[in-house]
């Protein structure tokens, strides 16, 4: 289920701006469309190419923004792009683009976007983690270290608070924006048959 006609194109990048733009919304911690994005653009985009580099576009951008005006005291303004939790992060974002080429290539159904969507979580969570342990000096360099890492990136849930659970937050944003995208993929298409 790849696009063809460069009209097409053109509403797979208008939904990827659109999600980039929403990280700018207040929205729950980790809520985010990253691996909406990078799930959604590997199938709309015929050209593997095209998709990695509008993903990776919507992503820096979304970040720059974030990081100047969003959350300066927590990002330091340009350092964030330049330290090891920002090399977790964008490994972890081109983890979602061998995802979304993955589910690209095979039949797309709501159970497969539900796995690729939770794979694509998981798998962030172990990439930007580990980084985090290799590169923070924060933790022991051993299995022991690197267990006190991946559990300090699964914040403790408090008050029964669900919306301070970075991790059950991923997830839910992940299969949130990839549905989401999917959905407005196929309804517009459907519905206005310029698009299809």
């Amino acid at each position: 289920m790849r696009i063809s006609s460069s009209t097409s194109q053109r509403l797979a990048f208008l939904l990827i701006a659109l999600a980039g733009f929403s990280r700018l919304m207040p929205h729950p911690w980790n809520v985010s469309p990253m691996a909406g994005i990078a799930l959604f653009g590997m199938m709309a985009f015929g050209n593997r190419l095209t998709a990695i580099v509008v993903s990776a576009m919507a992503w820096f951008l979304s970040d720059l923004m974030v990081n100047l005006w969003i959350q300066p005291c927590y990002a330091q303004g340009l350092s964030y792009f330049f330290s090891g939790t920002a090399l977790g992060v964008y490994l972890g974002l081109a983890w979602m683009l061998f995802m979304g080429s993955r589910l690209a290539a095979s039949e797309i159904t709501g159970m497969r976007i539900f796995g690729f969507s939770l794979a694509s979580s998981l798998g962030f969570y172990f990439i930007s983690n580990s980084l985090v342990w290799l590169s923070s000096g924060y933790y022991p360099m051993n299995i022991a270290g690197w267990g006190l890492a991946l559990t300090a990136g699964i914040p403790f849930y408090q008050a029964g608070d669900l919306t301070s659970s970075f991790f059950l937050n991923q997830i839910v944003g992940d299969l949130m924006y990839t549905t989401a995208l999917y959905g407005a993929w196929i309804s517009l298409r459907r519905w206005i048959p310029s698009f299809a």
